[in-house]
């Protein structure tokens, strides 16, 4: 699993990367916040080795993306900003299978908000 590869600079890239996503959000820039994000996920992804994952999880966050044409007001946000940081929280305090079941559940989470902003609204 890739959190089990990740050293103390990993952790500081991904609050890095989290700060720059949550700054670019609040100054509603959201190509620079996917970036951010998407280099949050990749730091992850990448510990693991498994390369083939890292094209599945972007094209999946591109295509919702354009569905949804998303800003930087949308709520969807939300999903993966309080993920990170419980991630980062859980990495620093050592809880690494904690971290990996948090980092899966951003998918969860973020599939159930987005077919409710899909289909709830028809």
């Amino acid at each position: 699993m890739g959190v089990d590869n990740l050293t103390d600079t990993h952790l500081d890239l991904m609050r890095q990367r989290q700060k720059e996503f949550t700054e670019a959000l609040r100054s509603g820039n959201v190509l620079a916040a996917s970036a951010a994000g998407a280099d949050f996920s990749t730091i992850v992804i990448l510990a693991s080795g498994n390369r083939e994952l890292q094209s599945m999880v972007d094209l999946v966050v591109a295509r919702t993306m354009r569905i949804l044409a998303m800003t930087a007001e949308s709520g969807l946000w939300n999903v993966w900003i309080g993920g990170h940081d419980e991630i980062i929280a859980l990495l620093a305090a050592g809880d690494r299978p904690g971290a990996l079941a948090r980092y899966r559940q951003i998918y969860v989470d973020y599939r159930d908000r987005v077919e409710r902003e899909l289909f709830d609204d028809q």
